[in-house]
């Protein structure tokens, strides 16, 4: 009966971890949404706002900017 409870416990353990693992796995697989990041190639600064939907919206200087 020791050994079903002590194996009952040590799966616990093991199904938590491997939960843990894919929440973190899965929180690092989305996108940035805040902060500022670097492009090289850019003439003039790009401004990435999001609506209360989320939906991306750019602002910027040329077309080309906004493209790239």
């Amino acid at each position: 009966m020791k050994l079903a409870v002590r194996g009952a416990m040590v799966l616990i353990a093991l199904l938590f971890l491997v939960v843990a693992g894919l929440w973190v796995w899965m929180q690092r697989s989305l996108p940035r949404l805040d902060g500022e990041v670097s492009a090289k190639g850019l003439q003039a600064a790009v401004e990435i706002v999001r609506d209360p939907e989320g939906v991306p919206h750019l602002f910027a200087k040329s077309a080309r900017d906004g493209w790239f």
